[in-house]
């Protein structure tokens, strides 16, 4: 009786968790429904995309990852059921999951990737995401993040034992006694105490002057006033047989015409004009050719890629540096022009006005006024008048203060000797061993500070 019990127990618990066709028919398909069958129907939902997501991880290892940051790589449920990653998905009513919408995708970030997974069945869609990556918890190569976990890595770094002296103190006139650890040194200045006060003569200076207008001479005896005015010039002015007088009389100028044969001239409305053509440079990016491949002697697997040359998709193009360059020639556009400062004259030639110019020829006669003498160069009539400068005494000091008495004082300042002293202590830091910790085990802050990476890591419950 207690087995068949059981067996009665046993078939009841079975038909309670998977309910019969009928009746999901009856009450609908996953993500619709109510009471238990909408839950039976979002478990088998969930224990689908949990399949998708264990058989990727499995698949995605650390060579098929995506190896530039912001690149991704998708696996369709086509691609995993062919592989025989996952068998065939099927929701709650028995009918099979969208093999070309349902699929997986990785992105890389930073040193981590992002997987998301997406399976559609019928109406419903569903997505998860999870963070993967080569961690030091992991059994076998890669392995979801655990968001609450954090790896430290320990570094080392030793200093040695140092002995050294202390900064000089400041100078003071306090004695200080040297010892073993104590450097003493001493300087003597010398300080002023007290003044005195000297008489010397004033140095005595004569100068002259000469009243407003007047030039004192070198001797500086007389004082002279020279009056100087341009002599009065009366000038005709005239021209050789052909040439006209200018209005201001100065020169004389004949115009005659010069003829000169019109010029091609050629242009281009695009490239640059080369001769008689126009060359048209054409520039592309070119390609360039990268090898991908990983370090992993680091603790995390980090690609590293390398640019090995440029190439050109067009073959009509040629690689230059990191771009792709065609030049093609066309012809130029010309037309006849006249030379520049030339004018028109026909279809075929151009003219200009040549003008000839010379100097007129200019007679010129001078003279003075009353009491004016005139230069030899008859430009200038001069008059000349001297008068006795005038002579006053003036009395300077070199050094000191000039008094009433013309003599000049002097105060000197009187100097004792005095020691002054400073010292330094020698001091002695031992040896020692510094640690640190830090979130990577290529931490370049703390290498460059003389910190060595020890091998060592803990894992830490982050807050």
């Amino acid at each position: 009786i207690a087995q068949v019990l059981l067996i009665l127990l046993f078939v009841f618990v079975l038909m309670w968790l998977f309910p019969t066709k009928s009746y999901i028919e009856n009450n609908g398909t996953a993500g619709a429904g109510t009471g238990s069958n909408s839950a039976i129907s979002e478990m088998l939902f969930n224990q689908n995309l949990l399949s998708m997501k264990d058989a990727a991880r499995e698949y995605f290892t650390v060579k098929r990852m995506p190896s530039t940051k912001g690149a991704s790589k998708t696996l369709t449920l086509d691609e995993m059921i062919k592989k025989s990653m996952v068998v065939e998905l099927v929701d709650a009513s028995g009918k099979t999951c969208d093999r070309e919408a349902s699929y997986v995708k990785v992105t890389k970030v930073d040193s981590e990737y992002e997987m998301e997974v997406t399976l559609t069945c019928g109406k419903v869609t569903k997505t998860i995401k999870t963070v993967v990556g080569c961690y030091n918890y992991c059994e076998s190569g890669m392995c979801e993040k655990e968001d609450n976990q954090v790896t430290l890595y320990q570094y080392s770094k030793k200093t040695d034992a140092t002995s050294k002296w202390s900064n000089w103190s400041d100078w003071s006139k306090t004695s200080v006694t040297a010892t073993k650890t104590k450097q003493v040194e001493t300087k003597v200045e010398t300080e002023k105490t007290g003044t005195t006060t000297k008489l010397t003569a004033a140095t005595a200076k004569t100068s002259y002057s000469c009243p407003n207008g007047y030039e004192l001479s070198k001797d500086q005896k007389t004082c002279t006033k020279v009056d100087t005015k341009a002599s009065t010039a009366k000038t005709t002015y005239s021209c050789p047989k052909g040439y006209d007088l200018s209005k201001d009389k100065k020169s004389c100028t004949k115009a005659t015409p010069k003829y000169a044969d019109k010029v091609t001239v050629y242009s281009c409305k695009k490239g640059a004009l080369k001769e008689n053509q126009c060359a048209i440079t054409e520039t592309k990016s070119a390609i360039p050719h990268v090898t991908i491949s990983f370090d992993c002697t680091s603790g995390a697997c980090q690609s590293v890629s390398k640019t090995d040359y440029y190439y050109c998709a067009d073959s009509s193009f040629k690689v230059s540096g990191k771009n792709c360059i065609k030049t093609t020639y066309v012809a130029a556009e010309s037309k006849k022009e006249c030379p520049a400062g030339y004018d028109d004259y026909s279809s075929t030639q151009c003219v200009k006005t040549v003008t000839s110019t010379k100097s007129s020829t200019a007679k010129t006669t001078y003279s003075c006024a009353s009491g004016y003498d005139i230069s030899k160069d008859q430009k200038t009539c001069t008059k000349v008048d001297t008068k006795a400068p005038t002579a006053k005494t003036a009395y300077s000091c070199s050094v000191g203060k000039l008094n009433s008495q013309n003599k000049c004082e002097t105060t000197e300042d009187v100097y004792t000797k005095v020691t002054y002293y400073r010292f330094r202590t020698y001091t002695t830091t031992p040896a020692k061993t510094l640690y640190k910790w830090s979130t990577s085990s290529n931490d370049q802050k703390l290498i460059k500070a003389g910190y060595k990476y020890t091998g060592v890591t803990k894992v830490s419950t982050s807050k």
